[in-house]
């Protein structure tokens, strides 16, 4: 979990006006929690895989309250690749 700062930081070092960059959770437990809410403080969108176990179907089973999730059954690539593209082009 000491990393989850570092992560963040290094993903908006990287990800400027030219880049985007997007979080994506399958399963997860604590330490992705910690990520989760670093991610949206950043203001990074955060896929949410569901039907991977654990925080992500904990996450999906809720009523979204943040633009910034976006819920994709894990198993529906054509809907993860057309979300990916729509939130990084």
């Amino acid at each position: 979990g000491d990393e989850t700062k570092w992560i963040s930081r290094a993903a908006a070092m990287i990800a400027s006006e030219r880049y985007k960059s997007v979080t994506v959770l399958a399963n997860g437990g604590k330490v992705s929690q910690m990520d989760v809410e670093e991610c949206l403080e950043a203001g990074r969108p955060l896929i949410v895989l569901s039907g991977t176990g654990r925080l992500a179907d904990e996450i999906a089973s809720q009523p979204v309250r943040n633009s910034l999730i976006k819920i994709i059954p894990a198993h529906n690539r054509r809907l993860l690749g057309e979300t990916l593209r729509m939130l990084l082009i």
